[in-house]
């Protein structure tokens, strides 16, 4: 080993290392380009996370953007739109006022987000099947 590493100069060995950290960074930018944080409905998917429910305008957005893909795919009707926007921010100011707590304080690994959201789902009942549509296509990654 040691005649080995005394055929290798200084400027072999940054040659070497440099390629390395290049292959790893082509690694990452593919392994990046692939994941579904590079789809708009993954991120746009952050409105349901209990955390950030208190930022009510740019949730708003992100259901929109989200409303938008859905009916897009023929998963809710265009005349549906508003009125799950409406629900939507109805239902958070509603869950806001009563359960600040819950939702600030949200521990994914012992609560579930479905159980939640779940206590409205008869006064929204729109916004709910728009909401476990989402919560089914992420398949369980809350």
């Amino acid at each position: 080993m040691k005649a080995v590493r005394k055929n290798v100069t200084d400027r072999q060995t940054a040659r070497f290392r440099l390629s390395c950290g290049n292959f790893l960074q082509g690694v990452v930018a593919k392994l990046l380009k692939k994941t579904a944080v590079q789809y708009a409905l993954v991120n746009n998917l952050a409105f349901l996370y209990p955390r950030l429910i208190a930022n009510t305008d740019k949730n708003k957005a992100r259901l929109k953007s989200v409303l938008h893909l859905l009916r897009q795919c023929k998963r809710v009707n265009e005349s549906e739109v508003d009125e799950i926007l409406c629900q939507y921010s109805d239902c958070a100011t509603a869950m806001l006022d009563k359960e600040r707590d819950r939702f600030v304080n949200f521990d994914a690994v012992e609560s579930r987000v479905d159980s939640l959201v779940h206590a409205g789902r008869d006064v929204y009942r729109r916004s709910w099947n728009a909401i476990r549509i989402l919560l089914v296509l992420s398949h369980g990654d809350w």
